[in-house]
């Protein structure tokens, strides 16, 4: 059986990941009088794309993958396993990206409460296996493709229409 590749998500996914690199590498190099110019708040703006990209193409990957492998989920055969793996495993990167040391001594006797912080702070990563947990546990729970199409679409508006007032608010 041969899969059939969608060119453009790789495509969307290699622009992402080129992207992702250029905004680290020009933020932790690029001196700092230079943020003050109107080409970078072009870039920014750019830079700023990455995350909501990786998202949107995990979110779409998975809806495409989950809708050929529905029934082999539902049975719990060996491709409902594998994807709650890939999920945790997406997770737990996530977490590891910010472990505050490479030893487990040093994590338990060395770790402030600043990194501490830093280290349960949630990210991408962290923000793609949540969405990817909750329409694995709705598609296996939703027979209906509809009413499936109608709930993710529901919950996506309601995580994005109060972002801008959420994000503006003050909560220290």
């Amino acid at each position: 059986m041969t899969k059939k590749r969608l060119s453009f998500i790789d495509l969307m996914r290699g622009m992402a990941m080129l992207v992702m690199i250029e905004v680290h590498v020009v933020n932790s190099m690029m001196d700092t009088s230079l943020r003050s110019t109107g080409w970078f708040q072009a870039v920014n703006f750019i830079n700023g794309m990455v995350a909501p990209s990786f998202i949107f193409i995990s979110g779409f990957s998975f809806m495409l993958a989950a809708q050929v492998k529905l029934e082999l989920f539902r049975q719990y055969k060996y491709d409902f396993w594998k994807q709650p793996g890939r999920i945790l495993l997406i997770w737990s990167s996530g977490y590891l990206l910010h472990i505050p040391f490479f030893s487990l001594n040093k994590c338990m006797n060395n770790t402030t409460q600043e990194l501490l912080l830093k280290f349960i702070s949630v990210d991408v990563l962290q923000c793609i296996a949540f969405g990817l947990t909750v329409i694995f546990i709705l598609r296996l729970a939703v027979k209906n493709n509809r009413v499936f199409i109608v709930i993710v679409t529901i919950l996506g508006l309601a995580a994005v229409i109060p972002a801008p007032y959420i994000y503006s608010v003050d909560f220290g």
